[in-house]
C-alpha cells in the first residue's frame, strides 16, 4: 500500500492535483511496484465498469438508449485514459528526477522504439540522492 501511496504521489494526505503533479521525487522500488498496484487496481476497476455497462448495453440492444450508451462508454473511458496518461507521465517525471535526469528525456517516447528504449533505461537507473550518500561513506 505504501508503494501505491508513493507512486500517487498522496502520502501525506489526498488532494484531487497531487498524482498529476511533475514536482518532486519517487524511488525505484515505489515507482515500479507502486505502478504495478495502480495498473491491476485500474484494470480490475475497468473491468468491472465494462461488466456494468455492458449489461446496460445488451438490454437496451436495437434502440437508440445502446448508442447512447455506447456514446457514454467511449467518453467514460477517453477522459479515464487521459487521466491515467496525465498521471503516468507525472509518476516518470519524478522518478527522472529522482534518478539525476531531466525530466525532459519524456519527450524520447515520441520517437518510435528507440525513445522508449531510452526512457526505460533511465528510468531504473539507481537514485541519486542514494548513489551521492554511498560515495560519501565510502570516502570517510
Amino acid at each position: 500500500m505504501e508503494y501505491l501511496l508513493a507512486f500517487l504521489n498522496i502520502k501525506d494526505g489526498y488532494q484531487f492535483a497531487k498524482p498529476f503533479s511533475f514536482k518532486g521525487r519517487i524511488n525505484r522500488k515505489d515507482f515500479f511496484f507502486g505502478g504495478a498496484a495502480w495498473f491491476v487496481l485500474v484494470y480490475l476497476l475497468m473491468a468491472l465498469v465494462i461488466i456494468v455497462l455492458s449489461g446496460l448495453l445488451l438490454a437496451a440492444s436495437g434502440t437508440y438508449a445502446s448508442i447512447s450508451i455506447g456514446l457514454l462508454i467511449a467518453l467514460i473511458y477517453g477522459a479515464i485514459a487521459i487521466m491515467l496518461i496525465l498521471q503516468g507521465l507525472g509518476a516518470m517525471a519524478r522518478r527522472l528526477r529522482d534518478a539525476g535526469v531531466s525530466p525532459y528525456v519524456l519527450w524520447f517516447v515520441l520517437l518510435p522504439f528507440i525513445g522508449l528504449l531510452i526512457l526505460a533505461w533511465h528510468l531504473i537507473k539507481p537514485s541519486q540522492i542514494m548513489m551521492a550518500e554511498s560515495s560519501s561513506s565510502e570516502e570517510i
